[in-house]
């Protein structure tokens, strides 16, 4: 088993109700950035 596994994120995509609080909350609380935005199908 390796000792200190390289773990890393390349992209998330993730569907919520307040977008303006999410990005908040990934990258002040996360450390994560915002490299592109789009839109899926509008689903409700």
């Amino acid at each position: 088993m390796i000792d200190n596994p390289h773990l890393a994120f390349s992209h998330v995509g993730a569907f919520v109700h307040d977008m303006v609080r999410m990005e908040d909350f990934y990258a002040r609380v996360l450390g994560f950035f915002i490299t592109d935005r789009g839109v899926v199908n509008e689903m409700r």
